[in-house]
């Protein structure tokens, strides 16, 4: 029970990093150290409660999450003149 929820929350912070590394681009630093801290974090927790699957996994929701991220981003930026 114990590693299930460790294992939830490594992958809410995998999905939390991302997010906080983009708040933080053009907006408070803090947020930077903050996404890695998350990112460092949710490594130690998936590695621990999940081993290889579960750091895997965050991984994989990180670089998701992250990409989402990128996508809207490029929506949103004007075309090249």
């Amino acid at each position: 029970m114990a590693s299930a929820f460790l294992l939830s929350t490594g992958f809410v912070l995998s999905a939390g990093g991302p997010v906080l590394l983009r708040m933080g681009w053009n907006g408070p630093r803090p947020a930077v150290a903050l996404g890695w801290a998350a990112l460092g974090f949710a490594l130690v927790l998936t590695l621990t409660a999940g081993g290889a699957w579960g750091l895997a996994v965050g991984a994989t929701l990180a670089s998701l999450v992250a990409l989402g991220l990128l996508a809207v981003a490029a929506l949103r930026s004007p075309a090249p003149a």
